[in-house]
């Protein structure tokens, strides 16, 4: 049997067989693809050796999958292995001005909420909504720069730090808000 398995120095899309704007249903088949190829048990006769590199070719498989999953997660690993980048060296960065605010007033009001004042649900389901917005538009974002990505044009850890931050930010408030509504 002649098979070549992924190494752990591949990067994430070289192991997967996938480009960086791949959608998540192209990585999703190709880790099912892949994990059929390299399942472990498809090597019990061969030797320890290979068995050993079939386990880590099942590994190596399954965390490609999870970091390329969604663009979240890809531009957390690109920033990591294009850049160098981590996400708490982006800390310093905040939301632009106006929904900065908009984010200060709903935790001030989910903060009241906490405190015992009555939940006004019909606005915070509407900011709920607004805020569920937005997380998509960081997700666009990200796919139109891993679309740049692929067709070779310059991108900056900035272009993907950008929406990577606004998503945590966004995330959290959606959150308390969801947890709010419950």
């Amino acid at each position: 049997m002649n098979i070549t398995f992924p190494s752990p120095q591949d990067d994430c899309f070289t192991i997967l067989g996938v480009p960086v704007n791949a959608p998540a249903d192209a990585v999703r088949a190709a880790a099912r693809r892949l994990t059929l190829k390299y399942h472990p048990d498809r090597f019990a006769s061969a030797s320890h050796d290979i068995q050993a590199d079939a386990e880590l070719a099942s590994m190596l498989v399954s965390d490609a999958e999870k970091r390329l999953s969604d663009a979240f997660s890809r531009a957390t690993y690109i920033l990591k292995q294009t850049f160098n980048v981590q996400l708490h060296d982006l800390r310093h960065q905040q939301p632009p001005a106006d929904l900065f605010a908009r984010i200060l007033e709903t935790q001030e009001a989910l903060l009241d909420i906490q405190m015992g004042e009555p939940a006004d649900r019909a606005t915070l389901t509407l900011e709920l909504a607004a805020y569920k917005a937005d997380l998509m538009e960081c997700e666009d974002k990200l796919w139109a720069v891993f679309g740049r990505m692929f067709a070779g044009e310059t991108v900056t850890a900035d272009d993907i730090a950008a929406p990577l931050m606004l998503h945590g930010y966004l995330v959290r408030v959606t959150n308390g808000i969801t947890a709010a509504l419950a």
